[in-house]
């Protein structure tokens, strides 16, 4: 099996060539979904999708588990596995280590649903239907 990587701008298509029944799976990375005043760093978001897709997907938004102190990780993410039966995956980054809350993470969870909603036009994501998934700290956040 091979595959093929083609760049564009924030944006990576990888498709297996000889595989004609595998959907080909496009991952724009890095997208900023929020930035905090006196924050070195923005936060962003790993976005996998279907590529083309009839209908808008569903999308299933992934946090990432990180050890207490440790800097947080979005990749790589095992939600990817879901982009093959429909639905879309967004790997989050969001505020780890020293000084970050519970509730600071789950702000930043909450900011990146708001910018999934608000572009789901443009990467054909469905706003109705965002689940949260996530293990370890990353379940935590992610409850109500």
């Amino acid at each position: 099996m091979s595959f093929a990587a083609h760049k564009a701008p924030h944006l990576i298509s990888l498709c297996c060539l000889h595989a004609p029944h595998f959907p080909r799976v496009l991952l724009g990375s890095h997208y900023i979904y929020s930035a905090h005043a006196g924050s070195l760093q923005a936060l962003t978001l790993d976005l996998y999708r279907q590529d083309p897709t009839p209908k808008p997907q569903p999308v299933v938004l992934w946090i990432h588990g990180t050890e207490p102190g440790a800097a947080a990780s979005k990749a790589p993410t095992p939600a990817a596995a879901l982009v093959t039966p429909g639905y879309a995956v967004a790997s989050i980054d969001y505020r780890a280590g020293s000084g970050s809350t519970l509730a600071t993470q789950a702000a930043d969870a909450k900011a990146a649903v708001r910018w999934l909603r608000a572009n789901a036009a443009a990467h054909n994501l469905d706003a109705a239907h965002i689940a949260v998934m996530g293990y370890g700290i990353g379940g935590r956040i992610g409850r109500p």
